[in-house]
């Protein structure tokens, strides 16, 4: 879930936004964030223009303090009117500050979000000038991700708010804010044009509905009620039919959820890898990889149980992998 850290002069700053590759432009590209948004329960958007690609961080509202009203967030009794992406405001003020292409930044942001109690950072981590991190962790683990990242052999520049790494710069939120720009800035993810009229439609046609069940179907179901006691009961026979109906519908509702969840917490960059879609079935997952200089090697190791499809994969741009969902199909539940 996606967390407002810190609010000044009613701009916020947002962690945790869901980041991916977005390879479409136009009405296309508007089409493809409606459609991850929907996915994850997306509310706002932002877009990390970066050399020859788009990315895509979607906001996904839920967790305290986060915003749970676009127009009216609220911490420390400051309200969000404008909530703007973290990472890419931390880009801004290192692109401002430094004469460092971007390309070559490596830098890592700890930050206490205001109202926490010291219990919990934000977490921003670029890697190559890429947003490869971006999330709420509790302070333990926000300190052994940073040494994992440190550990590596990089160079990474660490900024905290507070004295509790050493080499560390200290930055104040506040002053990070200055940096938000209309590059950083989120904005709501628009309806489908046509979604109003199809809600009008539907609602028409629900009234319609109800109104001939009640003169038409209610009364015949009456007049034709001594009959239907003395035919065969064919309960048995509509709860199979039914089965199969549900079963063709695809995913049951609590496998999705859970699926859902599990594609939120996976990683979206990895070593030189970007994902670019996953198209998913019950049994299994088709996920794309671009490459930005990773090893399918790498790759397979970080997806372990996965299958590589050498067919279908282009080789040195794009990794085809195959991953088991074990999902459970829609089905209607009864007793004999």
């Amino acid at each position: 879930m996606s967390t407002i850290v810190h609010v000044h002069q009613g701009l916020g700053l947002a962690c945790g936004l869901r980041w991916s590759v977005l390879d479409a432009a136009g009405r296309k590209a508007n089409a493809s964030i409606r459609t991850a948004g929907r996915a994850i329960g997306a509310s706002r958007y932002a877009i990390d223009d970066f050399g020859a690609g788009k990315y895509l961080g979607l906001y996904t509202p839920g967790a305290l303090p986060s915003v749970t009203s676009v127009m009216s967030a609220t911490i420390g009794g400051h309200k969000a009117r404008r909530i703007h992406s973290l990472a890419l405001v931390f880009i801004a003020a290192i692109a401002r500050s430094s004469n460092v292409q971007r390309e070559r930044v490596n830098a890592i942001l700890s930050a206490a979000p205001d109202g926490a109690q010291g219990q919990t950072r934000a977490l921003v981590i670029i890697e190559g000038g890429r947003i490869v991190h971006d999330s709420l962790q509790a302070r333990g683990r926000a300190a052994d991700i940073v040494d994992e990242y440190r550990s590596r052999g990089e160079d990474f520049q660490l900024f905290a708010d507070r004295p509790e790494y050493d080499e560390a710069s200290l930055i104040d939120l506040s002053e990070l804010a200055a940096h938000a720009g209309k590059a950083s800035l989120t904005r709501a993810i628009a309806r489908h044009p046509a979604q109003r009229v199809l809600a009008w439609a539907a609602l028409t046609a629900v009234a319609l509905y109800g109104a001939h069940h009640r003169m038409v179907v209610v009364p015949h179901q009456r007049a034709q009620e001594a009959r239907k006691k003395v035919e065969q009961d064919r309960t048995p026979l509509y709860l199979r039919a039914l089965d199969e109906a549900m079963g063709n519908a695809g995913w049951s509702a609590p496998s999705l959820a859970q699926h859902l969840e599990r594609l939120a917490a996976s990683p979206f960059f990895y070593r030189g890898w970007a994902l670019k879609s996953v198209d998913c079935n019950v049994m299994t997952c088709t996920e794309s990889w671009s490459r930005h200089g990773g090893m399918v090697t790498d790759l397979m190791d970080m997806r372990s149980g996965g299958r590589y499809v050498p067919e279908r994969s282009m080789g040195d741009k794009e990794a085809v992998i195959e991953m088991p969902c074990g999902g459970q199909a829609a089905s209607s539940t009864h007793r004999s």
